[in-house]
C-alpha cells in the first residue's frame, strides 16, 4: 500500500488533496491505496545518485515510492528527474518528435485501444443524464457488455464517440469528455 502525497490529485471528501494543502488547511487522514510494484531495476548508482526503472500499477506515486524507500533505509531522498517511458500500449521508444509526425501517424479515438474499452451506446435520454453528470446505471442500459478493465467508449445514438468512461459502483463515470 501507499499513502499519496498531500499534493496529489487524490480526492478526500470530494476535494483534491493539492487544493486542501495549498489552502493551508490540515489534511485529514489520507487513505492508503493498493499499488503493485512489479519490478525495480537499478540502472546506475554513482556519487549518491541512483537511476532506476520501475514497472508498477496505475496510481503509484513514484516520488512517494522514493520517499518510502529512503525511510526504510533511514535516510533522505528526492526525485531530480522523472520520465514515464510507457503507459498501456504506448511506449516512448515508439514516439516521434512533432516535426516527424505525418498524417498517416494520426489515429482517431475510435481506433485507439484504451484498456480494452467496450462500446456503450446511450439513447438520447441516457446521454442527457450522462452529459449532465447524473447517474447512468448499467442495469438500465440495453446490451451492456462488461469490460475486464472497467473502461468504456460511450457513443450517442448517432454513433458519435462522446466520452471515455469508467464503471464505478455500477455507474458509468466520465473520464474524458468529448461531447460535440
Amino acid at each position: 500500500t501507499q499513502i499519496p502525497s498531500q499534493f496529489s490529485a487524490v480526492k478526500v471528501g470530494g476535494k483534491k488533496l493539492y487544493n486542501i494543502a495549498r489552502s493551508g488547511k490540515e489534511i485529514p487522514d489520507i487513505p492508503q491505496r493498493n499499488i503493485f510494484i512489479k519490478e525495480i531495476t537499478i540502472l546506475d548508482f554513482k556519487d549518491g545518485e541512483v537511476t532506476f526503472d520501475v514497472t508498477c500499477s496505475k496510481g503509484t506515486y513514484i516520488r512517494v515510492l522514493v520517499d518510502d524507500i529512503a525511510k526504510k533505509l533511514d535516510t533522505y531522498a528526492y526525485v531530480s528527474w522523472l520520465i514515464r517511458i510507457g503507459l498501456g500500449d504506448f511506449e516512448i521508444t515508439k514516439s516521434k518528435l512533432i516535426d516527424e509526425i505525418t498524417k498517416e501517424d494520426i489515429i482517431s479515438l475510435e481506433e485507439l485501444n484504451i484498456n480494452d474499452a467496450k462500446k456503450v451506446i446511450l439513447d438520447d435520454y441516457m446521454l442527457k443524464r450522462f452529459v449532465n453528470g447524473l447517474k447512468v446505471t448499467v442495469t438500465y442500459l440495453k446490451k451492456f457488455d462488461y469490460s475486464k478493465s472497467g473502461y468504456y467508449k460511450v457513443y450517442d445514438s448517432k454513433n458519435n464517440l462522446v466520452s471515455i468512461a469508467q464503471l464505478v459502483d455500477g455507474d458509468l463515470k466520465n473520464k474524458v469528455f468529448l461531447y460535440r
